[in-house]
C-alpha cells in the first residue's frame, strides 16, 4: 500500500493519508449521469508532439528521490525517470522491469538477472552494485525511505555478479516482486546519489536514473521539465512527447479551469468537483479504476466502536452511495471491505479473489432498521462517538457528516473533531490520544499491489492500525499461509478463507472506492487511464491522436 505522504519510514502512510494531507476537494452535486465507462489505456498514439503541459494536482514536489517520493504529485514524475527490477503495469499486474529474469533457487532467494543494455542518462552502464545500493538505502533506517517498512522480511540484498542482484527474505513472501514494482525500489546511480548527499533528487542535487524521461530545468516554484532519453533501452516505450512540464496546482478550482481553458494539456487526479466541467470541455474525460479507498477506522480499544455489534451498525448505516454520488461525484463505487478490488486486478490468482470480494455481503443503500436492533443489542452505557479527521480536509468532512448523520438515526450521538496533522499523527503512536477518539476517516491508495501486507496492519495482533486488540488466531494463520505460499492460487485460497474470518469482524466501516481521473485535451491520447500510472512510465505513452 501506499500513499507516502510524509516522514516516518516505519509508517506505512496510506493509512495516513487523510490523517496527513486534507484534499481540497469540495462536495459538489452528482453529476447528470454516473461514470460506469472505465479504461485500462486510452486508444494508441500515432504521432509525436513536441511539448505538453500537465497538471500536478497539490503542491510541487519537494523530492524526486524515488525512495523519499510519498505524494501523487511526486509519483506521477517519478514513475517517468526512474524504474526498478520489476514494473506494475496498467492492468496493476506485476511485470519485469530492469531484470530481464528472475531465479528462485529456494522459496526465499531471488537471483535477479539485470539487462545488459542498459544505460544511465550520463551514458554510464547499469551494473547489479547500483542495484543493490539503491535497494539497500530501504534498509537503513537513516536513509528516511519512506517505504522501508515494506522491506521487513529482506534479510540481505546483494550484488552476486556484474548483473546479477540476490535478494534473501526471512521467509517466502508473496509480495516481494510487487514491492519492488514500487518506487521504493527504483534504481538510482550509486556515485550520484554519494556525490549529492543529502541534495540527491532536488534542484541542487539532480537525479541519475535509467527511464524513459530525464531530468530537465527544474527551478523551485517554477515547475518540473522532463526532457525524452533518446538512448532508452526499451523500444516498447520509446517517447512520442519530447519535452512535459509539470505544473502543480493546489487549488482544485484552478486545476478545472486550466484544463477547460487549456493552460494545462492534461493531469491526473482531476477534482471531483470537475466531473460535470471537464466531460462538456473539449478534452476527453477518462475513468478508470484505482486502489483509492475511503474509510473509517477504530482507533480506541474501549470507547463504543471497539464493539463489533457498533461497526456493524454503522456500515449498514452509512448512506455510501450518497457519498459516492454527491462526493466523487459519482467516480467510485461503494466499498465492501477494507481492501478496493483493484488491489485483485493483477494478481495471477485475480478472478478468485474478485469473485470472492464480489461475494462478500454489500450495503450500497442504508438499513436503518437493522442498524438500529444491533445498537439495541450493544446496550451501549454510552452512545457518543467522536470521528476524528484532519482540519481543513473537505472531503473527510463530507464522509464524516454522513456518518453522523447515519448515527444519529440509529440512536448514538457523534460529534466529529477537527485534528491538526500533528494531533492525527499522535493518534497512531500514543494510546493515550485515541481515549478521546472513536474513529478516524482514512483514504489512501497503493503504489502496487501488496494487499497481503495491508492486510496484516488489520488482522495481526502487532498490525500497525489494530488499535481495538483484534487477535483471532486463525485469521492470523490464514494471512500467514497466504503471504508465504508460493503458489498464487494456493495463497489466494488461504487469504479468502481469512477474508470470511476478519470481514465478520468489519475491523473498518468501509465506504468506497475511488476511480481514477484523467483528462486529455483534444489530440493527446495513448497513457494508461488507472491508478498504475503513478508507479509505470505513463509519459512514454503520451502522443498525438495522428
Amino acid at each position: 500500500m501506499n500513499i507516502r505522504q510524509h516522514g516516518a519510514a516505519a509508517v506505512p502512510i496510506a493509512i495516513l493519508a487523510v490523517a496527513l494531507t486534507g484534499c481540497a476537494a469540495s462536495p459538489q452535486p452528482s453529476p447528470t449521469s454516473t461514470p460506469t465507462d472505465l479504461t485500462v489505456l486510452t486508444p494508441e498514439a500515432t504521432g509525436d508532439v513536441d511539448s505538453v503541459t500537465w497538471g500536478l494536482s497539490g503542491n510541487e514536489p519537494t523530492t524526486l528521490d524515488p525512495i523519499l517520493v510519498g505524494t501523487i504529485g511526486q509519483n506521477t514524475v517519478v514513475s517517468n525517470l526512474c524504474e526498478g527490477l520489476m514494473q506494475v503495469q496498467p492492468d496493476f499486474s506485476v511485470d519485469l522491469g530492469l531484470a530481464e529474469s528472475y531465479d528462485q533457487p529456494s522459496p526465499e532467494v531471488y537471483v535477479f538477472h539485470i539487462r545488459p543494455d542498459v544505460h544511465f542518462w550520463n551514458g554510464q552502464a547499469l551494473t547489479a552494485d547500483d542495484v543493490a545500493f539503491s535497494l539497500n538505502r530501504n534498509l537503513d533506517p537513516a536513509s528516511g525511505a519512506v517505504n522501508g517498512y515494506q522491506y521487513a522480511p529482506v534479510q540481505s540484498i546483494e550484488a552476486t555478479g556484474p548483473l546479477d542482484v540476490t535478494v534473501t527474505l526471512s521467509e517466502p513472501n508473496a509480495d516481494i516482486l510487487a514491492i519492488l514494482a514500487g518506487l521504493s525500489g527504483a534504481v538510482s546511480q550509486r556515485s550520484a546519489v554519494e556525490a549529492a548527499g543529502a541534495d540527491y533528487g532536488t534542484p541542487a542535487g539532480g537525479l541519475q536514473c535509467t527511464g524513459p524521461y530525464e531530468l530537465g530545468q527544474w527551478t523551485s516554484g517554477q515547475g518540473i521539465e522532463i526532457v525524452a532519453n533518446d538512448d532508452y533501452w526499451n523500444t516498447d516505450l520509446t517517447p512520442h512527447t519530447s519535452t512535459i512540464h509539470f505544473d502543480a496546482i493546489v487549488n482544485n478550482n484552478t486545476l478545472t479551469s486550466a484544463l477547460l481553458s487549456g493552460d494545462l494539456d492534461g493531469a491526473y487526479a482531476v477534482p471531483p468537483a470537475g466531473i460535470n466541467a471537464l466531460s462538456k470541455g473539449e478534452g476527453t474525460l477518462y475513468f478508470g479504476n484505482s486502489t483509492q479507498y475511503f474509510l473509517f477506522g477504530p482507533v480506541d480499544s474501549s470507547g463504543p466502536a471497539s464493539d463489533v455489534r457498533v461497526r456493524q451498525a454503522l456500515n449498514l448505516a452509512m448512506d455510501k452511495s450518497s457519498f459516492v454520488d454527491r462526493v466523487l461525484g459519482g467516480a467510485g463505487a461503494p466499498m465492501k471491505g477494507f481492501v478496493p478490488p483493484f488491489a485483485f486486478a493483477g494478481n495471477p490468482a485475480s478472478a478468485a479473489l474478485l469473485s470472492a470480494y464480489d461475494k462478500l455481503p454489500g450495503n450500497a443503500a442504508p438499513d436503518i432498521d437493522a442498524a438500529t436492533k444491533l445498537i439495541e443489542e450493544a446496550d451501549l452505557s454510552d452512545t457518543s462517538l467522536t470521528i476524528a479527521i484532519t482540519a481543513g480536509d473537505q472531503t473527510a468532512l463530507a464522509a464524516a457528516t454522513l456518518m453522523q448523520a447515519a448515527g444519529t438515526e440509529i440512536g448514538l450521538d457523534m460529534t466529529i473533531e477537527q485534528l491538526q496533522d500533528t494531533q492525527i499523527f499522535d493518534l497512531f503512536f500514543n494510546p493515550d490520544a485515541r481515549k478521546d477518539v472513536d474513529l478516524l476517516a482514512t483514504s489512501g491508495y497503493y503504489e502496487t499491489p501488496i494487499f497481503l501486507s495491508y492486510t496484516g496492519t488489520f488482522v495481526n495482533p502487532d498490525g500497525l492500525v489494530n488499535f481495538i486488540g483484534y487477535d483471532d488466531p486463525d485469521a492470523t494463520a490464514k494471512l500467514h499461509d497466504a503471504l508465504t505460499a508460493t503458489d498464487p492460487e494456493q495463497s489466494a485460497q488461504s487469504y479468502i478463507a481469512g477474508q470470511d474470518i476478519w470481514q465478520d469482524a468489519f475491523l473498518t466501516v468501509p465506504v468506497a472506492t475511488q476511480y481514477e481521473r484523467l483528462y486529455l485535451r483534444d489530440g493527446l491520447t495513448g497513457v494508461p487511464a488507472t491508478q498504475a500510472y503513478v508507479s509505470y512510465p505513463w509519459a512514454a505513452l503520451l502522443g498525438a491522436t495522428s
